[in-house]
């Protein structure tokens, strides 16, 4: 069992450091490392001659220059410490403060070298590699990886690693990662999962499904329960109010400003089928009941569980935004795992008629020009996404 730890000891070190790392902060601060942990840009490995109780081999990494680290950084695997990368000048480091930060380790030549060789025999069998940073992606050639020198490495010498060898994966896989399926999850035996979503044009469904827009919203509120009081479901049916007011109005957000949304059109694509739904009424019957001037009164009175299950929006995705999440490597835990984000889109409750081109019920309403007697802003509406986004609740890196 041991060996087989050591066996893989190596890779998972330079691997952690390898993709958990993206833009340094400006200015170092241990508790940043998390979310902003420094850049590495080469790495060395060199066998000793002699090996010592704290390990055989001595990994070295190059951190870019644009951020002041400690002397020492220590790593962690979990929320266990593998290692102390040092910069110290104090053995296995050679000279302090040069951003060149070693380590010892236990590890097998003979499995090293093999296990290294294995992932460059892949890329090349494969002839390229998909290389990220960050969300930036490239393909590298298979005539870009050069195997390792093990004359050198055999003779005890330091020898240079290239880190997109040690970033492959060992498992075996037939295709790359398949977003649509993994981080972007769209597939309608999903999001139309019939025992946690409603589809509010059928009336198929659970209309208080899981993944129900109103079931994440009234959550949001406070949530209710089979007795609740009131006040709670006032709560509820004030914060959805509060919600659809406050999403006509302009906003900044990191750094972009969403312009205050056509009312008219807000109210006929959200409000009045909303309301109508809820309240079980038909459309034209709809359009003379539920006015601008009056629908909040009908907000009031409708039941708040018909409220909750008519929102006209359909989930879209289910997002896993793991690249959100910190660096475990520098820290024994995680305060931040990443997001995972529900999409949701607006949808037509009706049909809205041949008059005005609007008979796409159940998909994007999409607002045109029109001509004749109603004049209103030329308004796309497709596309209308709402997007719920959760912090994921663990701290170890396993879990996540």
């Amino acid at each position: 069992m041991k060996r087989g730890i050591l066996k893989f000891l190596l890779p998972a070190v330079l691997l952690s450091i390898i993709l958990l790392s993206w833009d340094p902060a400006p200015d170092f601060k241990m508790a940043e490392l998390e979310q902003h942990p420094p850049i590495p840009t080469e790495f060395w490995v060199q066998q000793l001659q002699e090996p010592t109780p704290e390990g055989n081999m001595i990994v070295r990494v190059n951190y870019a220059s644009d951020v002041n680290l400690p002397e020492q950084l220590p790593f962690y695997q979990g929320n266990t410490q593998l290692c102390t990368l040092r910069d110290d000048g104090v053995f296995p480091d050679d000279v302090a403060k040069d951003q060149k930060y070693s380590t010892l380790i236990s590890q097998d030549p003979h499995t090293f070298k093999q296990v290294y060789q294995k992932k460059l025999d892949k890329i090349r069998e494969r002839g390229f590699q998909i290389n990220y940073t960050g969300h930036l992606g490239r393909v590298l050639g298979a005539d870009e990886f050069k195997t390792l020198d093990i004359k050198m490495f055999d003779q005890f010498e330091e020898v240079l690693l290239n880190p997109n060898i040690i970033n492959e994966p060992e498992c075996e896989v037939n295709t790359e990662i398949d977003k649509p399926k993994s981080l972007w999850i769209a597939d309608l035996r999903v999001v139309e999962d019939p025992a946690r979503t409603y589809n509010i044009v059928e009336g198929t469904g659970n209309p208080i499904g899981v993944w129900t827009f109103g079931h994440l919203m009234k959550n949001m509120a406070g949530g209710l329960d089979q007795e609740s009081s009131p006040e709670q479901v006032e709560k509820v049916r004030n914060f959805l109010k509060t919600w659809v007011i406050g999403e006509q109005a302009s906003y900044s957000l990191n750094d972009f400003t969403t312009h205050n949304l056509n009312y008219q059109s807000w109210f006929r694509f959200i409000i009045r089928p909303w309301l109508s739904k809820a309240k079980d009424l038909h459309q034209f019957i709809s359009n003379v009941t539920i006015t601008e001037q009056n629908w909040q009164e009908h907000w009031a009175d409708v039941n708040i569980d018909a409220l909750l299950s008519n929102a006209p929006f359909k989930l879209s995705a289910i997002v896993n935004r793991m690249d959100l999440r910190g660096n475990g490597g520098y820290s024994g835990s995680l305060s931040n795992s990443g997001e995972t984000r529900f999409v949701y889109s607006l949808i037509s409750a009706y049909n809205y008629g041949l008059d005005n081109n609007l008979t796409n019920i159940g998909m994007p309403p999409i607002h045109v020009n029109i001509s004749g007697a109603e004049q209103v802003p030329n308004l796309d509406w497709q596309g209308m996404n709402v997007i719920l986004e959760y912090g994921n609740v663990e701290s170890e890196k396993c879990n996540v």
